[in-house]
């Protein structure tokens, strides 16, 4: 009981701050309708796994939802309304390289919690390579359709090609920095696994146990 009410707590906060943020901006920068929408719809994602977890009453583990609210808030506020991506900027890469590394994180949780023996280590880390960057494709399509929309340049094009490079080098960056998430995960899983499997079965709280059997 007190777990999920940490979910709702967590999904709450980062609603607030998401509002908290959008106030603050209208003081100091022009706010556009895009930033208006995306900033009041996509925290709500938020409240998805304490939305799971009290319909279903099933554990589920916290960090998972606070990796979540963290990406949100980065990404919608820090990015989208604030455009740090301007002001600091290593913001993009260190953007991508979390979500690389969280989405993985959860992609690994999903998978093992769906199959009791995993019988080839190789393949299924290969799965959470693919899954991971499919992701990260799909957000970088929903950024040429915001750019379709809105007529802006969420993919930096017109800045790629002032500076001489290829109008599609901050995709494929984008993209590169996520495999670095990606690395960054697997080094986690290696530590882990020199350490008894005690780091992860931390995070997941118990709730994920995965065998590996590579020969049967």
């Amino acid at each position: 009981m007190i777990k999920t009410k940490l979910h709702w707590v967590f999904a709450i906060i980062t609603y607030l701050l998401a509002v908290i943020s959008y106030i603050v901006a209208l003081f100091i920068i022009k706010v556009s309708l895009m930033d208006t929408i995306f900033l009041f719809l996509v925290p709500l994602l938020a409240f998805v796994f304490p939305i799971y977890v009290t319909k279903t009453k099933k554990d589920f583990p916290l960090f998972i939802t606070a990796m979540v609210c963290v990406e949100i808030l980065i990404c919608i506020c820090g990015g989208s309304l604030f455009n740090l991506y301007d002001v600091f900027a290593p913001y993009d890469l260190i953007l991508h390289c979390y979500f690389g590394f969280s989405c993985s994180m959860i992609i690994y949780y999903i998978l093992g919690k769906n199959s009791n023996k995993i019988k080839n280590k190789p393949i299924f880390f290969i799965l959470i390579f693919l899954a991971t960057m499919g992701v990260g494709a799909i957000w970088e399509l929903w950024e040429y359709l915001c750019d379709l929309i809105t007529n802006g340049d969420a993919l930096r094009v017109e800045e790629s090609i002032n500076k001489g490079l290829s109008p599609v080098a901050d995709t494929m960056e984008d993209l590169a920095i996520t495999m670095v998430g990606i690395i960054l995960f697997y080094i986690v899983v290696f530590i882990d696994s020199r350490l008894n499997n005690r780091l992860l079965h931390n995070f997941y709280e118990d709730d994920l146990e995965i065998s590996y059997n590579e020969k049967k």
